[in-house]
């Protein structure tokens, strides 16, 4: 799995919020057993607040925030095949987490 790729979320009960997790963490770290990504939402259900922390982005033609401030861990098992990749928003995705983590 690649930094940055999507795919759909694991967990049965959560999909229907959170269809699809962004997986953050960089894939030049292979032993880990667990990756670290953040859930994306449809951009229907956020309100218009920071967007700095919940980059906006299109994944098959829909419309999704990603939620940065939930980051979360997904089984490496459990990211067998990516939906897509959200590469092109690399900068807005670094930013968001630069942000969560120092304030700047």
């Amino acid at each position: 799995m690649a930094q940055f790729d999507v795919i759909e979320n694991p967990s049965v009960r959560a999909r229907p919020v959170f269809p699809l997790i962004v997986i953050l963490q960089s894939d030049l770290i292979e032993s880990s057993e667990r990756l670290i990504g953040a859930p994306l939402v449809r951009s229907s259900l956020l309100k218009d607040d920071s967007q700095r922390l919940r980059p906006r982005v299109n994944v098959g033609g829909e419309h999704f925030g990603v939620l940065v401030p939930e980051l979360l861990h997904v089984h490496a098992a459990d990211t067998r095949k990516a939906l897509g990749s959200l590469a092109a928003h690399r900068d807005e995705l670094l930013l968001a987490l630069d942000y969560l983590f120092t304030g700047v």
